[in-house]
């Protein structure tokens, strides 16, 4: 467990001491460089912040060209970070290219259709859809700091399949919108299911190898040839992240090929239909998704718990990677106050169009 190794919450250089398995590139191909690159500058202010939050790697595409980008310490183009929960977002991905597949009849199918995990009574009716909405009314624990909880079980132990098997439903599906990384590993278990594949092979076979990335990625594993971490614990770098942002900020589309329907990428960054905890109606989550208003301009990202975020803004025709080590503890409209600096930063260094 993370309190056993001296950490209450995990690095994003973990996958050095976890196995792991490589999600395998194809043809690479260079970002193109922007005219002008580099030329503008970082204020010392939002400078200040982005290092006071350890940040490793900080990335600006727009207009499809790399217009700046800066890595710190050790790090550079090339250089593996975990994405934690950003790789929720990739499992989303996964099961739109499912259905695209036709492997997924309809989202609004029962996973028990398709996994035995969910064949129980109380569990057997949950939809693919509200897993997708992290709305599945299941009990997991999401406290990142019980070392006793899901979350540290799930990252730390060694069978995620045994673990998921052992948690019930206790509210209502499809109704309230409850933050849990179990509905994001259910959901790999069912990719599996469908294609008889590895959620990384999957990956690669559908997206990572079509999309031009730089090198392979590593997605670590729960034990020795294994299930993938799918709720976290994706490895890959800035720009290979950023090409990830582009595919969504392109609909799906990648270089003529519909590699994910754009009707499912058109769902998966439109607020799900259910509420918060609070009784409000959701206006940041999707299908594994957040989205929001940032500096009055609609964004849509993925994010980990430690400040690694991938956002794009179809306005700006701009994508956003930025890795590090911390995230802020503050909140702002229910967002993590170092996204509305990071995306502030990009805006003064990008054309506002």
């Amino acid at each position: 467990m993370t309190v056993m190794k001296g950490r209450i919450s995990p690095s994003i250089l973990e996958y050095k001491g976890l196995p792991g398995r490589l999600v395998k590139s194809g043809q690479h191909e260079s970002w193109p460089i922007s005219g002008s690159y580099l030329t503008g500058k970082i204020s010392a202010e939002n400078r200040s912040y982005m290092e006071q939050f350890d940040s490793r790697a900080f990335l600006v595409v727009q207009h499809d060209s790399i217009i700046y980008e800066e890595y710190w310490d050790v790090f550079t183009d090339t250089t593996w970070s975990n994405s934690f929960s950003m790789a929720k977002s990739l499992v989303s991905l996964c099961v739109g290219a499912a259905l695209q597949d036709s492997l997924i009849g309809s989202l609004d199918d029962p996973m028990s259709k398709y996994l035995d995990l969910y064949q129980t009574p109380g569990k057997d009716q949950i939809t693919i859809r509200q897993m997708l909405m992290m709305s599945s009314g299941m009990n997991y624990s999401e406290s990142y700091l019980n070392p006793f909880g899901y979350a540290a079980k799930a990252n730390y132990g060694d069978n995620l399949y045994k673990l998921l098997g052992q948690y019930d439903r206790d509210e209502e599906a499809g109704k309230v919108f409850k933050y849990q990384s179990g509905d994001s590993q259910s959901l790999a278990f069912l990719i599996k299911a469908v294609t008889g594949k590895s959620l990384s092979d999957y990956f690669s076979e559908k997206i990572w190898s079509k999309i031009g990335v730089s090198r392979d990625a590593l997605w670590s594993l729960d034990r020795e040839a294994g299930d993938e971490k799918a709720f976290c614990c994706f490895n890959s770098n800035a720009r290979d992240f950023a090409r990830i942002g582009k595919l969504m900020l392109n609909k799906g589309l990648w270089n003529g090929m519909q590699l994910i329907d754009s009707n499912y990428i058109k769902l998966a960054v439109s607020p799900a239909p259910i509420i918060e905890t609070d009784g409000s109606v959701n206006a940041r989550y999707g299908y594994q998704w957040w989205m929001g208003d940032f500096h009055r301009k609609s964004v849509f990202y993925a994010r980990g718990i430690n400040g690694q975020y991938i956002f794009f803004i179809p306005e700006l025709d701009m994508v956003v990677v930025r890795l590090g080590f911390k995230r802020s503890t503050k909140r702002i409209d229910g967002h993590p106050e170092d996204a509305f600096v990071y995306l502030k930063t990009a805006f003064e260094l990008g054309e506002e169009g």
